[in-house]
């Protein structure tokens, strides 16, 4: 006879304090990143239905579901399975959603998901687990085909129209509207910087200043020999992804592990 034991764990629609969503997403992130840089493991299919926690002594922890679709990075080039593209459509990013896309599954792709999933958990739920009213924010991403989607993230992502009017979010996330703007930053800078959207797209400082994101100070153009898609030329990276994460409020969340990275 076997007996086997499973530890409970909670989906996030059962938290009920914003700051402990963020420090759950906070571990996950922490997370991610250990397993990429200690481990050598990409996951590759980050969702909110894969994102729960446990909590012990009051306090919760992150924890990453679900690894069916992951793979070990040396092996990223090697397994044919490893080469497929992976994720959950509406958290998918834009690369991997683009049939044009070349470049295999980065880590970045997976923070980018983690953008998705908190932005859709605050723009499309008025409390945990109550949908927000019809017609919800980025409902086009949960439906129409891969192309479909990629090209309203690709609007969402490089037009400078498109948060002429914020992001909606929803009053019981307010206090996410700084992580989102700051990630969102990140990601647009990153994208509308790629060698393919130089031509379609203004890389000046003026418009750098304009989004945002005051960290980098950029010229007319990135060299595209030297363009570091790993990172979208240092945009998108666990160490940003941290600057912006590791706090909530104005207060700091707990770090479980300081990372590798230098940048």
């Amino acid at each position: 006879m076997r007996v086997t034991f499973l530890e409970k764990l909670h989906p996030l629609s059962e938290l009920t304090d914003p700051r402990e969503y963020a420090q759950v997403f906070y571990d996950i992130l922490q997370i991610h990143q250990w397993l990429y840089e200690c481990a050598g493991i990409l996951h590759r299919d980050l969702s909110s239905g894969n994102i729960m926690y446990r909590r012990i002594d009051g306090k919760v922890y992150g924890v990453l579901n679900d690894f069916d679709l992951s793979s070990r990075v040396g092996d990223m080039n090697n397994s044919p399975t490893s080469k497929q593209r992976t994720g959950t459509r509406p958290f998918m990013s834009l690369d991997l959603l683009d049939p044009d896309w070349a470049g295999g599954h980065l880590y970045r792709h997976d923070l980018e998901s983690l953008f998705y999933i908190i932005l859709c958990l605050a723009c499309r739920y008025e409390a945990p687990g109550v949908p927000a009213p019809e017609p919800r924010p980025y409902s086009q991403w949960f439906s129409g085909s891969d192309e479909e989607i990629c090209n309203n993230k690709y609007k969402f992502l490089t037009s400078p129209f498109g948060l002429i009017n914020g992001l909606p979010i929803q009053s019981y996330f307010a206090g996410f509207q700084r992580w989102l703007r700051k990630i969102y930053d990140q990601l647009r800078g990153g994208y509308i910087r790629r060698p393919s959207c130089a031509k379609k797209l203004s890389t000046s400082n003026e418009e750098s200043e304009e989004s945002g994101d005051e960290d980098l100070e950029f010229s007319q153009s990135d060299n595209d020999l030297n363009f570091d898609w790993n990172t979208l030329n240092r945009h998108v990276s666990y160490a940003r992804m941290r600057s912006v994460m590791s706090s909530f409020k104005g207060k700091s969340l707990e770090t479980r592990w300081a990372g590798k990275t230098e940048f």
